[in-house]
């Protein structure tokens, strides 16, 4: 009886595993799965949104409390609540799956879980590069008659991407402007 492992110390320790492991796929995943299923030739650069990483990381957390908790007590309402949380995981999972942003060659997208913009470049009027001088990334303001897209710099804009989008933009004849930024 003694050397039988109890289940709540089986649960503890797959709640601490997957504590460890979780943190690796909830900083990485939700980008790999951008870039696997909303992958185009046309993109000139695909984005993860950081409320994706947020989502994730969400999970994760409600995933080892759920595995603590079934840890702690073994009774139908915990089991229930195990459900639903799960329930809910696959929810914020399935939504950080719809959540992306793309520059391509003829359009810019915002695409969320339940809305979708699409702008085209033939109706943006300027892009602005606003950078500033003591950090690492600037941000593209791309300017249309009625809205102002904000797209923020990450890794992803490689030099080969700056210089496509510049490209793009004078080649529709539209102003792009490189400025400092006043914040």
């Amino acid at each position: 009886m003694l050397n039988k492992k109890s289940t709540r110390a089986k649960i503890g320790i797959i709640a601490i595993a997957v504590g460890f492991i979780g943190i690796i796929f909830a900083i990485f995943l939700p980008t790999i799965m951008t870039e696997t299923l909303h992958f185009s030739k046309d993109n000139i650069v695909l984005l993860t949104p950081k409320n994706n990483l947020i989502i994730s990381l969400t999970s994760l957390v409600l995933i080892v409390a759920t595995l603590i908790l079934l840890a702690l007590k073994h009774t139908k309402l915990t089991y229930s609540l195990a459900t639903l949380t799960i329930i809910a995981i696959i929810g914020f999972c399935g939504w950080t799956l719809t959540n992306y942003n793309a520059i391509q060659n003829e359009k810019i997208i915002l695409k969320s879980y339940n809305n979708e913009q699409i702008f085209n470049w033939a109706d943006i009027e300027a892009v602005i590069y606003e950078y500033h001088h003591e950090l690492p990334y600037g941000q593209y303001i791309f300017q249309t008659a009625n809205d102002e897209i904000i797209i923020n710099e990450t890794v992803k804009f490689g030099t080969e991407q700056k210089q496509k989008i510049y490209s793009t933009a004078r080649s529709m004849d539209i102003a792009f402007i490189e400025r400092e930024s006043s914040e």
